[in-house]
């Protein structure tokens, strides 16, 4: 009998793997009941350079067209939460899936401040960096979009198998217009898996 669980990678990007091993020990070792004192992800906000072409990316690439907000954040307790100087604002739009308001990418463009680039690696994953997971029902969909755009594309998709008798699913890694690293599952969004 095997001691240690077995796993099959074909054609993987180290981002991926990262995120699969994560989520594997995570299942693994639940954590007690008491410890859950925040809800669900409710969205993520992302710093951009550019709004527009931002939101033209999750808008019409990844098919996020709903927007939950937008306007321009300029009250002080806005820039105090995001550690900003008090010259200056910040234009912003929520884009969602249609549904409950769960899984929202927030953008904010801030204008008008100085704001240092964050240096990674746009070819691999980063220490600190993070990684936004969507299903999507096409990749091939995603990648001639994503080239258009002239996109980094960190894999191409490949299929991803973890267990033996999964016959794997199809991923690719890219980058958004700022550099964030998107993963894409082709699964249908509505697959409760």
């Amino acid at each position: 009998m095997k001691s240690r669980r077995e796993f099959t990678f074909v054609g993987i990007s180290s981002s991926v793997l990262a995120l699969v091993l994560g989520k594997v020990a995570q299942a693994e070792s639940p954590a007690p009941e008491e410890a859950a004192r925040v809800s669900a992800l409710v969205r993520t906000a992302l710093f951009v350079r550019d709004l527009d072409r931002a939101s033209h990316f999750y808008r019409n690439v990844l098919g996020l067209r709903q927007i939950y907000g937008e306007g321009v954040l300029d009250s002080p307790a806005a820039r105090q939460l995001l550690g900003l100087s008090e010259s200056g604002s910040t234009r912003y739009r929520i884009v969602k899936a249609p549904g409950p308001n769960r899984g929202m990418v927030g953008l904010f463009e801030l204008r008008d401040q100085q704001v240092p680039e964050a240096t990674k690696n746009a070819t691999r994953a980063n220490y600190g960096e993070g990684c936004l997971v969507f299903y999507c029902e096409d990749l091939d969909v995603i990648v001639k979009a994503a080239s258009q755009l002239k996109l980094p594309i960190v894999s191409a998709p490949v299929y991803l198998s973890i267990w033996e008798k999964n016959k794997g699913q199809r991923e690719m890694t890219l980058r958004d217009p700022d550099g964030m690293l998107v993963n894409l599952i082709e699964r249908s969004p509505e697959d409760p898996r």
